[in-house]
This record gives C-alpha cells, sequence and structure tokens, in this order.
C-alpha cells in the first residue's frame, strides 16, 4: 500500500475482478473488489451487481484499517459466496444469490484523478487458482 493514500484524496488503489466489457457489461456481470482505498486508512471489501433498481452492493462494504507497506489480499469465490482476506487473516464473508459465478478478469490498479497527484503501488505477484 503507498505510504500518504489516507492524506492523498486523488489516489485510489485497488485490486478488483469483473468480467470483460464486451462479454458483459458492469454491472450485469458483477464486480468483487479484493481491496479498494477510497480516501481513508482503510482496505475495503465489496460486491457489486446489477440490482432491481439498478447497481447496488451485496451486504455493504466491509472496511479493515490498514497501514503502508507490503500485504496479501485474497478472494475465495464460488457461486453465491466470497470469502475476503487480509494478510491470510479471513475479514469477511458474503452469502448472496446475486453472487456469480462469471468468468472475470483481474485488475491491480491505482487510478490517479488528477495529473498533479503521484502515488506508487507495488505489486510482487498476483495469483489466481481455479478449484477442480
Amino acid at each position: 500500500i503507498p505510504a500518504g493514500v489516507a492524506s492523498n484524496r486523488l489516489a485510489w488503489p485497488a485490486f478488483w475482478m469483473v468480467p470483460p466489457e464486451a462479454e458483459m457489461p458492469w454491472p450485469r456481470g458483477g464486480e468483487i473488489d479484493a481491496y479498494e482505498q477510497l480516501h481513508a486508512q482503510s482496505a475495503c471489501q465489496t460486491f457489486h451487481f446489477e440490482g432491481s433498481t439498478g447497481p447496488t452492493t451485496a451486504g455493504g462494504s466491509k472496511c479493515e484499517v490498514i497501514k503502508p507497506g507490503w500485504h496479501v489480499f485474497g478472494v475465495w469465490w464460488q457461486r453465491h459466496e466470497l470469502r475476503f482476506y487480509v494478510d491470510g487473516a479471513l475479514v469477511r464473508m458474503l452469502r448472496a444469490s446475486s453472487i456469480t459465478s462469471v468468468p472475470m478478469s483481474v485488475l491491480v490498479e491505482n487510478k490517479v484523478v488528477s495529473r498533479t497527484a503521484g502515488s506508487t503501488v507495488r505489486v510482487l505477484y498476483v495469483r489466481t487458482w481455479e478449484q477442480a
């Protein structure tokens, strides 16, 4: 996690998953946020999807206070269930019929909202597994 994110309202680091836009536009296929940091000293885990009235969030966001430095974020994902991990500890379990099994792409980014802002996210590895 980059130092200074908590005070930099223009940096938005995240590790998330979405289906390819050409195959299933957002939010219809869902969005799994394994880590999203929005202007605070916290790592948030969320599942977004298309509800009956438009984009919505299953069970709200769950956020944990986190310090700058190296961390491991993970999601165990199966149809109707997500388990979110930070540094090997289970921080959230979410069960909902809206959780899809549609294939998704993994994205790791540090969106910077202003050209004058600067921030770096370093990624050591990204791993994915498929349960047989």
